[in-house]
C-alpha cells in the first residue's frame, strides 16, 4: 500500500479529510476545548480575619456560577506559624452538607501577602449553594483577607469564623471555573472545521481541474514523507525551545541535557521511520493481503481488548467492578474463540437456531432478575447482569461450534477424508498434563468459580484452535494483539499519566501498583523480544544498515517497553523479564550453533542471538532519553491527569494545569530517578536530596520541607491525607466468585504490592522480601491436602493476608498440596515442551516460535514472589494463549 501510486489531488484531499477528522475528535468525544471564568476580586483586602487555628475554621457560603470549579484561591494576610491548611468544599443544596473534596496546601510566612491557589476539580450546579471551609489540623496559625460585598461578586454570600457569621464581609476568594464548550458552540466549531476542510477540498479540485498537468503521480510513501516531516520537525523544535532556552520544564543542567537529547533522538527516530530505505522490504499492507488477512487483524484487536479488560480487572477495588471487567473480558475471549472458524462451517443452519434460543433465554433471565432503580448500585448490578447474559449466549455458541467441529472431524475420518488418528495430530502427553491440571483446579475449586471459567474457556479455545484452518498464524496474531494493546497504553500514558518524583516516583503506568505494572510489562517484553529475535533471524546475512531497516520497529517496541519497565523499578518485573530474555537468547544461540553444525557453515553463518542481544541493548540505551522526555513533558503540557479513584492523589501545583506549573519539583527529574533506582535495584541508601533553587530565587520549593533528609523518603507532599481509604466492606475475598480474587491487595501508594511493613525482619535489618517470609510461614503452617475456601491465611498479628505473594504456594493453599505440586510440574513440562517446539518449529516463516518459552519463563519467575495465576490476570491469559501450539505435534500447525 505504501508503494501504490496516487495523484497529488487525492493526497491533499485525504490530508484535509484526516486533519478535519482529528480536529472533530478533539471537539467530540474528547471535548478538549472549554471556557474558563474567574470571579473578580481586588488584591487589596478590606479586612483581616481572626487567626485560623485547629478547631476555629474559616469559611464562606457561595453560589456556584458555572458547572466545574477548577480551583480556589484565598488571600493569605498573615502567617504566625507555618503548617498545613485544608480546603474543603461542601454541597449545601440537600438536607445536610455533603463533602465533595478535601485538598491540602502548605502555609508559610514567605507566602504572606499573596494568593494561595488550591486545585479542586469539582463539578458544580450553577445557582446551588456550596460551602468552602478553610481549617488546619496541625500547628499552623494564619489569617486570611476579607473583602466588602460588591456587585462584581454576586455569588459570595457570607463569611464565617469558628461557626460565627462575619457581618459585612466575605472572604477574599477567587474561584476559577471551567466548562466544556456548550452543544451550540461545539456544533459551531465543528461546522467551522468542516467548512474549512470543504474549502480546501473545493479549491484543490478547482486548481487541478484548471491545471491538470500539475496533478502528478506520487507514491503513498512519498506523500507521507512530505506531509509528516514538517509536523515532526516543528513539534520537535517547539519542544526543544520549551526545554531550553525557555526552561519551562526544568533549569538544572543534567535535566536540560537529558530532555534536549531525548527530544533530538525522538525527532531522529521519527524521521528515520519516514525516510529509511524500504526498497528491499516487502509491501505488507497491500489490498490483497488486507482482503485475505482481515480476520487476523480482527483477532488481534480482540486479544488487545482481552488484555485491556484484564488490566481493568487488576485495577478494580470492589466485587461489582471485578464482575463487570471479568465479563467484558469473557465476551472478548469468546468472540475470539468464535472467530476461529472455517468458512464452510459458518453456514451451518443450527447456529442461528442455537443463538436465538440462547438469546431468548438470556433476555428472559435479565428481565426476571433486573435490579430496581431504588436499590443501591442498581446500574452497576444491571450492567453486570446484562454482560452475564451475553456471556451465556456466547458460551452456548462456542460449545455448539466445538461440538460441530468434533462431529465434522469424526465424519471426515469415517468417510476417509482424514486418514490420521487424533493421536497422530496432537501431542498426547502434554495435552493430558494440561488437561489434568484443569480438572484438578475445578474438582478442588473450594467455592471458587474462576477455575471453572478458566478451564471451560480455555478448553473451548484449544478445541477450536485444533480445528482452525489458520493456526500457523496464531503466535503472530497473538504478538500483534499484545503489541497493539501496549501501543494504545503508551499513547494513553503520554497524555494522561504524570511522572512524579516523590509521589508514585516508580511509574505505575496504567495500573495503581508498580508490581502489577512490572508483571504486565513482562508480557510485553516477551512478545517484543520474540518479534525482534525472529525478525533478526528472518533477515539472514545482512549488513547492519539493511538489518536495521528491517527490524527498527521491533527494536523501537522492545526499547520502549524496557524503558517503561525500568521506570517502574519493580524487581519482580525486571527479574521475570530478565529471566525470560536470558532463556530466549540461550535458546536462540543453541539454535544458531545447531544450524551451523548441520549446514557446515561453521563461522560463516552469523550468530543471530548475539546480533539480537546487541540490538536490544542499543535500543534500550538510545530510547531511554526520548521515552523519559516524552513521559515527563507531554502529560504536563496536556494538563489532564488521570488518577485512580481512592488510590491516588496528586499535589495541588501539578493539578493546576498551565506552563507556570510545568517545572514543578513534584515532577520527575533525573537526579531523583537515580536515587530511587540505586535504592530499589541495588539496595543503596537514597540519602538526602538537594532541591536547588532557580536563578534569582532565595527560597527552595515547598516540596523540600516534605522530604526526609535522613532517608530520602517522602510523605504525601502537599496532597493532604492519603487517598488510600478503607474499602474492606466490598474488597475482594477468596470466598466469592471468579471476579473476587482481587489484585487489590496491592500497596495503595503505587509501590510494591507486598507487606511493606517488613514484619519479618529484625530490628535495624532491612527485609528485602518486604515481609513475604512471614507471610510464607503463615501459609505453610496451615496448608493441607484438600485446600481452603478462603485465599488468605492468618498472619502473626491476627490479620488475614489477601494472598500468599507466591503463585505456587497460593495454588497449594487454594486447591491442596497435590494440586500445587502438579501445577509446578506443569510449568516445568511446559518450559521443556516450549524448548522442543522452538527447536523444531523455528523457521524464517514461523519466526514467533519463541513466544511460549518467553511467557512460560516470565510467568514462572514472577510466580515466585507474586500471585499471577487467575482467570483475569494478564500473565495467565498470555501464558495459556501462547502454549496452544505446544498441544500439536511438529508440522501440525496448519490444516492440510
Amino acid at each position: 500500500m505504501l508503494r501504490s501510486e496516487t495523484d497529488r489531488e487525492k493526497v491533499i484531499l485525504f490530508t484535509a479529510a484526516a486533519a478535519a477528522l482529528l480536529l472533530l475528535l478533539t471537539v467530540w468525544p474528547f471535548r478538549l476545548y472549554g471556557m474558563g471564568s474567574r470571579t473578580a476580586q481586588s488584591s487589596a483586602p478590606a479586612g483581616v480575619s481572626e487567626t485560623v487555628v485547629h478547631g476555629q475554621d474559616q469559611g464562606e457560603y457561595f453560589l456556584a456560577t458555572d458547572t466545574h470549579l477548577k480551583s480556589a484561591a484565598f488571600w493569605l494576610s498573615e502567617c504566625a506559624v507555618d503548617g498545613t491548611a485544608s480546603v474543603r468544599i461542601y454541597d449545601n443544596s440537600g438536607a445536610k452538607p455533603q463533602l465533595l473534596i478535601d485538598r491540602s496546601t502548605e502555609i508559610k510566612q514567605s507566602l504572606t501577602g499573596g494568593w494561595i491557589e488550591v486545585a479542586l476539580g469539582v463539578d458544580t450546579t450553577p445557582g446551588s449553594q456550596y460551602i468552602l471551609i478553610l481549617n488546619t489540623d496541625d500547628k499552623a496559625e494564619f489569617s486570611v483577607g476579607y473583602a466588602a460585598p460588591s456587585e462584581e461578586t454576586p455569588g459570595y454570600q457570607v463569611a464565617f469564623h469558628a461557626d460565627q457569621p462575619v457581618n459585612g464581609y466575605h472572604m477574599l476568594l477567587s474561584l476559577k471555573y471551567y466548562r466544556p464548550l456548550s452543544v451550540k458552540r461545539s456544533l459551531a466549531l465543528a461546522a467551522a472545521i468542516l467548512l474549512l476542510a470543504g474549502a480546501v477540498c473545493f479549491f484543490t479540485r478547482r486548481f487541478y481541474r484548471r491545471y491538470p498537468d500539475r496533478n502528478r503521480k506520487m507514491t503513498v510513501e512519498k506523500a507521507m514523507r512530505y506531509i509528516l516531516t514538517p509536523v515532526v520537525v516543528v513539534a520537535g523544535g517547539a519542544l526543544f525551545i520549551f526545554i531550553w532556552p525557555l526552561e519551562l520544564f526544568d533549569w538544572r543542567l543534567p535535566d536540560l541535557l537529558l530532555l534536549e537529547a531525548g527530544t533530538v533522538i525522538a525527532v531522529l527516530v521519527c524521521l528515520y521511520g519516514l525516510w529509511h530505505d524500504r526498497s528491499e522490504l516487502p509491501d505488507t499492507l497491500n489490498r490483497k493481503i488486507l482482503r485475505e488477512r482481515w480476520p487476523d487483524y480482527v483477532q488481534a484487536v480482540l486479544i488487545a481488548l482481552i488484555l485491556q479488560f484484564c488490566c481493568e480487572y487488576m485495577n478494580d477495588l470492589y466485587d461489582i467492578y471485578h464482575r463487570i471487567s471479568e465479563r467484558r473480558m469473557t465476551i472478548a475471549f469468546l468472540l475470539l474463540v468464535l472467530s476461529m472458524n472455517a468458512r464452510s462451517r459458518r453456514k451451518n443452519r443450527s447456529i442461528p437456531v442455537c443463538g436465538a434460543a440462547a438469546g431468548a433465554a438470556g433476555l428472559a433471565y435479565v428481565l426476571m432478575n433486573r435490579v430496581p432503580a431504588a436499590v443501591k448500585e442498581s446500574a452497576l448490578q444491571n450492567e453486570a447482569l446484562i454482560l452475564g447474559a451475553v456471556c451465556f449466549v456466547l458460551y452456548a455458541l462456542c460449545i455448539q461450534a466445538a461440538v460441530l467441529d468434533i462431529l465434522d472431524d469424526v465424519r471426515r475420518r469415517k468417510c476417509g477424508e482424514e486418514k490420521r488418528r487424533l493421536g497422530d495430530r496432537i501431542c498426547v502427553w502434554y495435552t493430558a498434563v494440561l488437561a489434568l491440571l484443569f480438572v484438578l483446579i475445578v474438582v478442588r475449586r473450594n467455592t471458587r468459580w474462576w477455575p471453572v471459567a478458566l478451564a471451560v474457556g480455555m478448553g473451548l479455545f484449544y478445541i477450536r484452535y485444533f480445528f482452525w484452518q489458520h493456526r500457523e498464524r496464531w503466535l503472530r496474531i497473538l504478538c500483534g494483539g499484545i503489541v497493539l494493546q501496549f501501543v494504545c497504553v503508551v499513547i494513553w500514558c503520554l497524555f494522561r499519566r504524570y511522572y512524579l518524583a516523590f509521589l508514585y516516583e516508580r511509574f505505575p503506568m496504567n495500573f495503581h501498583t508498580v508490581t502489577v505494572t512490572g508483571e504486565y510489562l513482562m508480557v510485553i517484553e516477551g512478545a517484543a523480544a520474540t518479534l525482534l529475535i525472529g525478525k533478526v533471524r528472518q533477515a539472514g546475512r545482512m549488513d547492519i544498515r539493511r538489518l536495521m531497516d528491517r527490524v527498527w520497529k521491533e527494536a523501537l517496541l522492545f526499547g520502549t517497553a524496557t524503558v517503561y519497565l525500568f521506570f517502574t523499578l519493580s524487581r519482580t518485573g525486571i527479574a521475570s523479564a530478565g529471566a525470560a530474555l536470558i532463556c530466549m537468547l540461550i535458546a536462540a544461540a543453541v539454535k544458531d550453533l545447531r544450524d551451523r553444525k548441520e549446514d557446515g557453515s561453521h563461522g560463516r553463518r552469523p550468530l543471530y542471538a548475539l546480533r539480537s542481544f546487541c540490538i536490544m541493548l542499543l535500543s534500550f540505551v538510545l530510547l531511554f532519553a526520548p521515552v523519559y522526555t516524552l513521559q515527563r513533558t507531554v502529560p504536563a503540557m496536556v494538563g489532564r491527569p488521570f488518577l485512580f479513584a481512592e488510590m491516588e492523589e496528586y499535589p495541588d501545583d501539578v493539578m493546576i494545569a498551565g506552563p507556570d506549573n510545568w517545572d514543578s519539583l513534584h515532577f520527575m527529574c533525573i537526579e531523583r530517578y537515580d536515587q530511587v533506582m540505586r535504592n530499589k535495584l541495588f539496595g543503596l541508601p537514597e540519602g538526602s536530596y538537594d532541591f536547588g533553587t532557580r536563578p534569582g530565587e532565595t527560597v527552595a520549593s515547598q516540596a523540600a520541607s516534605s522530604m526526609n533528609a535522613d532517608t530520602g523518603s517522602t510523605a504525601l507532599i502537599a496532597a493532604g491525607e492519603t487517598a488510600a481509604q478503607s474499602a474492606s466492606s466490598e474488597m475482594a475475598s477468596g470466598t466469592a466468585g471468579a471476579g473476587d480474587a482481587s489484585a487489590s491487595a496491592q500497596d495503595t501508594s503505587g509501590q510494591e504490592s507486598t507487606a511493606d511493613t517488613e514484619s519479618g525482619s529484625e530490628a535495624g535489618v532491612k527485609d528485602y522480601t518486604n515481609g513475604r517470609l512471614s507471610i510464607y510461614k503463615s501459609y505453610l503452617k496451615d496448608i493441607n491436602l484438600a485446600g481452603h475456601d478462603t485465599m488468605g491465611a492468618e498472619l502473626d498479628d491476627g490479620e488475614i493476608a489477601m494472598h500468599a505473594h507466591d503463585t505456587y504456594l497460593q495454588v497449594a493453599w487454594d486447591h491442596g498440596i497435590p494440586v500445587g505440586i502438579w501445577f509446578f510440574l506443569v510449568l516445568a513440562l511446559t518450559f521443556f515442551r516450549s524448548s522442543i517446539y522452538y527447536r523444531k518449529s523455528m523457521t524464517k516463516r514461523e519466526f514467533t516460535a519463541l513466544l511460549p518459552m518467553a511467557e512460560t519463563a516470565g510467568f514462572a519467575i514472577a510466580g515466585i514472589v507474586e500471585w499471577v495465576f487467575e482467570y483475569s490476570h494478564p500473565l495467565t491469559i498470555a501464558l495459556l494463549f501462547s502454549v496452544a501450539p505446544l498441544l500439536l505435534k511438529k508440522g501440525k500447525t496448519s490444516v492440510e
